[in-house]
């Protein structure tokens, strides 16, 4: 065969492989942007849920007030966060202050029925939470790891494709289970 031949042949085989690579980054990232958007949507209905349950009157005792004004600031910096790391501090933040509150709204005497079953959807919202950021951070880790990945690091690079960053929040604490 002919040197030139072989050239030919080399310099598309390394073409197909940056198209194949490219491509293959282009899928990842898109599954990145799914999963977090997958995120935004359970932080989303776990918000609406918080929102019924701090409407109840009968679990605004004065000394409640504090806890719904901690949540309340909770929520509102979850609104606000753009990015990963400011969402996954503004969550553990809505996390906590749950917890706190949860474990009152469960002792509370005269807590309305409809109280229990917010405070079990809230609990399942988190678990639903808690399972999408790590499907998420599945996510980012399978594109990060084909970014530190040789040869496919030079693509990434010549595409000027990112680094994602995890949703680094601490493990979810159990919530607390209601009694029976």
């Amino acid at each position: 065969m002919d040197a030139r031949l072989v050239g030919l042949i080399l310099l598309a085989v390394i073409a197909l492989y940056a198209v194949l690579t490219f491509n293959r980054f282009v899928q990842m990232r898109h599954r990145v942007t799914n999963a977090w958007q997958q995120v935004e949507i359970q932080l989303s209905t776990r918000d609406r849920l918080v929102d019924q349950l701090l409407e109840l009157d009968a679990l605004h005792a004065e000394h409640q007030r504090e806890m719904v004004g901690e949540i309340l600031q909770a929520r509102q910096r979850l609104a606000e966060c753009n990015g990963v790391g400011p969402c996954a501090e503004a969550n553990l933040a809505m996390r906590e202050a749950l917890t706190r509150f949860l474990t009152i709204v469960e002792d509370y005497p005269n807590a309305p029925e409809i109280a229990d079953s917010l405070v079990r959807q809230i609990g399942r919202a988190e678990d639903k939470v808690a399972f999408t950021q790590q499907f998420y951070n599945d996510r980012v880790t399978a594109l990060n790891t084909k970014l530190d990945m040789f040869p496919s690091r030079w693509v990434g690079k010549l595409a000027k494709v990112s680094r994602a960053e995890l949703f680094d929040a601490e493990p979810s604490r159990a919530m607390p289970t209601l009694r029976a």
